[in-house]
């Protein structure tokens, strides 16, 4: 199974390194200013979209036109509309990696804050969604829904014929009926994440079209951009997102076609083979996702340096054993290491459950979910100076994007990661490709 991971490189780290600024050269002149439409308004085209500021609208608060984002999102005039942080990401970073000098006839960018369309799910309880602004000098902000910010409008030379098209079985981002959040584009049809009920946006408001959305639930065998696990975190189908494929934790797939996220089937799932290897005279059982095999068994190999949790023997024989950073040649030949991919494919093959990867034993918290393929991860703790977090997490050395070791730490949820390892222990699982 293929699978392009557009979104979860968050799981263990930062993705992407930043240029030297003396990498980094002149862009070539692509943008075109065209004549002021009016006086309220004035356009630039970048490639095949056009790119418009509003000095004055109904909406505006004052004389600068600051907005907040409610008013933002229905601001824009018919044929246009609020970019989302992945047009403004395209914008920013292949026109203008010199943003300090921008200031092209009336677009003033910099220093200033541009409401986006797109919004993410908060960790507040009372607010649910929270939305973007793009500043120059920074990168992609949440923002108070209230907090004034100024608006550029866009219209793309292909996507504006078809946009938001409406159909009550599409739907354009998620929303919480309740709360009556996030604001909303008026006509756009809207799910309630907690009832899968379609709404559709009136007035700024959400109103229940009293229809569940209807769920494909054929198999399917298909390519992956991205897996969230639960609906609630599926992103806006907003031109970003064009064509774009999710998978969520169910295994459910959507794909957003026409500026609206259409359920397209069940991820076909292959089966798990099982089997075994003898290492140094210890037999490993071994698990095969796809086309990877895992050892499923932390190693138990005694070499200088390593030791069992505690130092009692017994957890050597359940756990495996605790290593320094001294790992190169533990695994065992045509093996290795698992990298920062490795582990991010394996999670968001199991719709990033931690159920299908966690033991069924050990762990303090009373997990009441578990369908184990059998890696049996157990909460073994891992050594820091000191053991630690035995039943609460582990950890294994890995490599990241950059070959750099470090370690992957499990909590029985979610993945997360350590560099400050030097005097740290962790434990080994290595795995191979097979064709």
């Amino acid at each position: 199974m293929t699978i392009l991971f557009f979104v979860l490189c968050i799981l263990l780290m930062s993705c992407g390194n930043e240029k030297n600024s003396s990498e980094i050269k002149t862009p070539k002149k692509e943008y075109s200013v065209l004549k002021t439409m009016s006086e309220e308004q004035s356009m630039i085209k970048y490639k095949k979209t056009y790119w418009m500021k509003f000095t004055q609208s109904k909406q505006c608060t004052n004389a600068s036109c600051d907005m907040s984002w409610k008013d933002a999102l229905n601001a824009c005039p018919s044929g246009w509309h609020l970019p989302d942080q992945y047009e403004w990401e395209m914008f920013i970073g292949e026109k203008y990696p010199q943003r300090d000098s921008l200031n092209i006839e009336g677009f003033p960018f910099s220093n200033l804050f541009f409401w986006t369309s797109s919004y993410r799910v908060s960790t507040k309880k009372d607010e649910v969604f929270v939305p973007l602004f793009v500043q120059f000098f920074s990168s992609i902000n949440s923002n108070l829904m209230n907090s004034p910010s100024k608006i550029l409008c866009a219209k793309d030379e292909d996507n504006e014929k078809s946009y938001f098209k409406k159909n009550e079985n599409f739907f354009y981002g998620i929303a919480d009926l309740e709360l009556n959040q996030p604001s909303c584009i008026d006509g756009n049809i809207y799910l309630d994440y907690s009832s899968e009920i379609l709404l559709i946006c009136d007035d700024n408001g959400l109103k229940s079209l009293e229809k569940k959305l209807k769920v494909i639930s054929d198999t399917v065998d298909s390519p992956i951009d991205s897996v969230v696990s639960k609906i609630k975190f599926l992103p806006p189908c907003s031109v970003g997102m064009k064509n774009h494929t999710f998978m969520l934790g169910d295994f459910r797939m959507f794909t957003c076609t026409d500026y609206g996220w259409k359920s397209v089937g069940i991820l076909k799932q292959e089966d798990v083979i099982r089997t075994d290897i003898r290492d140094k005279n210890v037999d490993y059982k071994v698990v095969r996702v796809d086309s990877v095999e895992w050892i499923a068994e932390n190693l138990n190999r005694t070499v200088p340096g390593s030791a069992c949790y505690e130092n009692k023997k017994e957890n050597c024989l359940k756990y495996g054993r605790l290593y320094n950073s001294n790992v190169e040649g533990l695994c065992p030949n045509g093996w290795r290491l698992p990298r920062r991919r490795d582990w991010v494919a394996l999670f968001s093959r199991f719709g990033l459950n931690g159920a299908y990867i966690r033991s069924k034993e050990d762990w303090f918290l009373d997990f009441r979910e578990n369908k184990d393929v059998g890696l049996s991860v157990y909460p073994a703790g891992y050594y820091d100076g000191n053991f630690t977090d035995f039943s609460m997490k582990t950890g294994w050395w890995s490599y990241d994007d950059e070959n750099v070791l470090y370690a992957v730490l499990f909590d029985g949820e979610r993945f997360s990661h350590n560099y400050s390892v030097e005097k740290n222990k962790y434990y080994v699982r290595c795995l191979r490709v097979v064709n």
